[in-house]
């Protein structure tokens, strides 16, 4: 995270590479990792990328999220605003630089859709406007356009995805997991 932190890097590297600017504590990733919105990608024994999501709860404590919070209210997503949808903040996905381009975080994105549709209707997160790496990452992930807002000078493009919880009775008893139950010893929250 901290090498990817958009304060640390060079400008030829925000436009290669792209950027995270959300620094996240380690008392908040515990709490997510223990509520399971953790994704992480593996190459054999070494982290390549992670995905993470938050509740409305862990954003509102996020001074980054001040303004950004507030948006949902005025931002619509499949035809009514994000804020009386039970949706949740994905915080930043980061791929390592030398396994970027081969579709990870578009394979971590559809994991944890997978893992939070049950609890979700739609995942929303906020992208600077000059990081082209991720704006296009989020699209082919599929998520779609849905608001700009402004905080302190600066423009932010707002993207959602919609989750559509499958019906079946195999995803039902697998949702029973993502509600706070423990999984079977057999199911895994990292890609090999």
């Amino acid at each position: 995270q901290t090498e990817n932190l958009l304060v640390n890097i060079s400008e030829v590297k925000k436009t290669e590479l792209g950027f995270v600017t959300l620094i996240t504590s380690a008392a908040l990733l515990i709490d997510l990792i223990r509520r399971k919105l953790v994704l992480v990608a593996k190459s054999g024994d070494n982290f390549v990328g992670y995905v993470f999501a938050m509740t409305p709860e862990h954003a509102s404590q996020i001074s980054l999220f001040d303004d950004f919070l507030p948006q949902f209210k005025l931002i619509n997503f499949s035809g009514s605003p994000i804020d009386k949808q039970n949706y949740c903040i994905v915080g930043q996905v980061c791929v390592d630089k030398a396994f970027r381009r081969l579709g990870i975080a578009r394979q971590l994105y559809n994991e944890l859709s997978k893992l939070i549709k049950c609890d979700y209707s739609v995942a929303v997160t906020e992208i600077d406007p000059q990081n082209a790496p991720s704006i296009a990452a989020h699209r082919k992930a599929g998520f779609e356009d849905v608001g700009t807002y402004y905080s302190n000078g600066k423009s932010w493009n707002v993207v959602a995805l919609g989750l559509k919880a499958d019906t079946s009775y195999a995803t039902q008893s697998m949702c029973i997991h993502s509600s706070g139950q423990q999984p079977d010893e057999e199911q895994t929250d990292s890609l090999e």
